[in-house]
């Protein structure tokens, strides 16, 4: 599981958290969210939310993989789950990027705060209780 809070100033492209050629959560043109697994000689997008974050909010994203699924929640609540099967191969080697990806381009216009990794994939209450532990309300 990996992600965190977000305060995007623009609605571009962008990386927020890169791992190698292991996973990333981005932004499209649109400044909608992708959560991504790299296999097979490229990247594949797992699961990807409905809209687009606002702009000079903060948001709470987390992406999940269990070897199943690719799961993206929105502010704790699941926003796309995708069946995928393939392996993150994980090496403590390659650096973790936040705010840009690993070539230092794509650069992310705005804030992030609270990004974590966690190596195993996290469950839906354990995604609100995270995101509830950070708001400045609580949902239920």
């Amino acid at each position: 599981s990996w992600g965190g809070w977000v305060r995007p100033l623009n609605a571009v492209s962008k990386t927020l958290m890169h791992k190698g050629n292991e996973f990333r959560l981005t932004t499209d043109t649109s400044g909608v969210p992708a959560c991504e697994i790299y296999s097979g000689g490229g990247w594949q997008t797992g699961a990807v939310g409905a809209d687009a974050l606002s702009v000079g909010v903060w948001s709470h994203l987390l992406c999940t993989y269990d070897g199943e699924n690719v799961q993206l929640y929105v502010d704790g609540a699941l926003a796309d789950s995708q069946a995928e099967s393939l392996e993150i191969t994980s090496s403590s080697s390659t650096a973790l990027s936040l705010g840009r990806d690993s070539a230092a381009t794509g650069y992310f216009y705005g804030q992030l705060d609270d990004m974590r990794v966690y190596n195993y994939a996290l469950t839906a209450t354990q995604v609100r209780t995270l995101h509830n532990l950070d708001s400045a309300v609580r949902f239920e």
